[in-house]
């Protein structure tokens, strides 16, 4: 029986019940009440972040990624589309959310660092895609996370077998210390604080071969290959 028919049925033998005995059902039942009411406050909500998410996905209003119960739905949702429940592909629904729910950040962490050796590449691959669309869809990834991503898909590229370029990623991501970092990134600027890594932009090209544009997410990529081969790889810029 439901606490508002329990209330009802109180009522109608109120004059039958001891008065300590009524009082002490009453409370009971209006605590029932209460959490019953809290249920359905904290289902409404769901309901309304899910409308709000999905209402993201379509491109109808930005949503909040810091509101708990927006959270909560896009996890949901990417578990969902991960899954193959709902025909999304997880990447397009993080771009056009513009944040990456809780649920992808800890399993790509995951896999990166504790997967089998197709994990950690296929987390690499789709962490440096969040960082070609965004660069904050990556915030709460360590320098050095986000390093051994960078290093290992190109050693992969260039084809060095997967085992090898992991231990490799993995020593020089992080096995490098601290301070050899620091050394390191004062080598990335001039005199002037400028970064001595430029656009590709800057470097193509001759007098004989004119310059093309390069998309930003190009030189954004290029350039943080640069600074993790310097940083972590031990590359020298002159």
């Amino acid at each position: 029986m439901n606490p508002f028919g329990a209330m009802r049925i109180l009522e109608q033998y109120k004059d039958d019940i001891e008065p300590a005995k009524y009082v002490q059902l009453g409370n009971a039942i209006e605590n029932r009440i209460l959490a019953a009411e809290k249920k359905l406050e904290r289902k409404q909500k769901e309901q309304e972040a899910m409308s709000k998410v999905i209402g993201g996905l379509q491109g109808i209003y930005a949503v909040d990624p810091y509101d708990p119960s927006i959270k909560a739905a896009a996890n949901k949702i990417y578990r969902a589309a991960k899954e193959g429940k709902i025909n999304i592909n997880p990447i397009d629904m993080v771009q056009k959310l513009n944040f990456l729910p809780n649920d992808a950040k800890t399993e790509l962490q995951g896999y990166l660092v504790n997967g089998n050796p197709e994990q950690q590449l296929e987390s690499s691959r789709e962490l440096l895609e969040y960082m070609r669309l965004r660069p904050n869809l990556v915030e709460g990834f360590s320098e050095r996370e986000k390093a051994k991503a960078f290093l290992l898909t190109q050693q992969v590229d260039i084809g060095v077998p997967l085992n090898k370029a992991i231990a490799y990623a993995n020593q020089a991501a992080f096995q490098t210390d601290e301070a050899k970092i620091k050394e390191r990134k004062e080598k990335l600027v001039d005199g002037q604080g400028t970064s001595l890594i430029r656009n590709i932009s800057g470097i193509q090209g001759g007098w004989m071969t004119p310059k093309i544009a390069v998309p930003e997410e190009l030189n954004f990529e290029y350039k943080k290959r640069i600074e993790n081969y310097v940083l972590f790889g031990g590359m020298t810029l002159r």
